[in-house]
């Protein structure tokens, strides 16, 4: 759960918990745009960090959880699928000089492989 002491909100709230759409402002310069389920990221919703790194995608009790797609800040881009956090399934990666690579995962994935580069879980 969010923490509203760490920031601060614009949207709706019900019984004094942030719910359907709203904006929380994170006190170190995150935000997240979306929907809300008592108190909770829940829904379509869109993350964005400092850095410039942006996810779009599905969140489920403040975890990323479904069909998403992650920005990174260097113009990589991460789109598939999402449990808890961690990504699984079919995902494609591309950098931004247009090449490609292609996982499926039956489990969790751990990390993928690009030539020499390995493209760690964030």
């Amino acid at each position: 759960m969010i923490d509203a002491m760490n920031g601060h909100s614009l949207g709706q709230f019900k019984d004094d918990k942030k719910n359907g759409q709203g904006t929380f402002y994170f006190a170190d310069g995150r935000t997240y745009v979306g929907n809300w389920v008592d108190h909770s990221m829940s829904g379509e919703g869109v993350f964005t960090w400092p850095n410039g790194d942006r996810y779009e995608g599905k969140y489920k009790d403040d975890k990323k959880n479904g069909k998403g797609t992650y920005y990174f800040a260097d113009g990589k881009k991460y789109v598939g699928n999402w449990v808890d956090d961690k990504r699984t399934g079919h995902s494609v990666v591309t950098w931004p000089n247009g090449d490609r690579y292609e996982k499926r995962c039956s489990q969790m994935c751990q990390h993928h492989r690009h030539h020499d580069e390995v493209f760690l879980e964030t």
